[in-house]
């Protein structure tokens, strides 16, 4: 099974990379046809746009596997151990609280449905107010 998931892998790492390369060649040939033959391609901007929130998906799983993220070790490593662990476990569930407070109640209120049903939707992670 893990000759399976390492080709998973290695196949998304290979998207990501692809995906990087149309990030920047398409905006690039934008430019070009847009001032040299003023022929610019409809939708390219918008389709950049969703393009790298695309990239940001596909790379972070091999970045999270791999440990490539940005941090500064001379921070990481001032505070004892028992104490970074315990900072990385608050920061973590602060943001999830955070993602759980801003986005629950958002996706609620903008999803507009005419299906009648109770006045409380039930989630995963509790119960959220129907806010329409």
């Amino acid at each position: 099974m893990t000759g399976f998931w390492r080709r998973i892998e290695r196949l998304n790492e290979v998207l990501a990379m692809l995906a990087l390369a149309c990030l920047v060649c398409l905006p690039f040939l934008q430019v070009i046809l847009r001032d040299f033959f003023s022929a610019p391609i409809v939708g390219l901007e918008e389709a950049t746009r969703w393009g790298l929130i695309g990239l940001v998906y596909l790379a972070l799983p091999p970045l999270l596997t791999q440990d490539g993220q940005i941090r500064f070790p001379e921070l990481v490593n001032l505070p004892p151990r028992r104490l970074r662990h315990g900072l990385e476990r608050f920061t973590l569930a602060l943001a999830g609280l955070a993602l759980r407070r801003w986005s629950g109640p958002r996706s609620v209120r903008s999803c507009r449905t005419t299906v009648p049903g109770p006045r409380r939707w039930t989630s995963r992670f509790g119960c959220l107010r129907c806010l329409s």
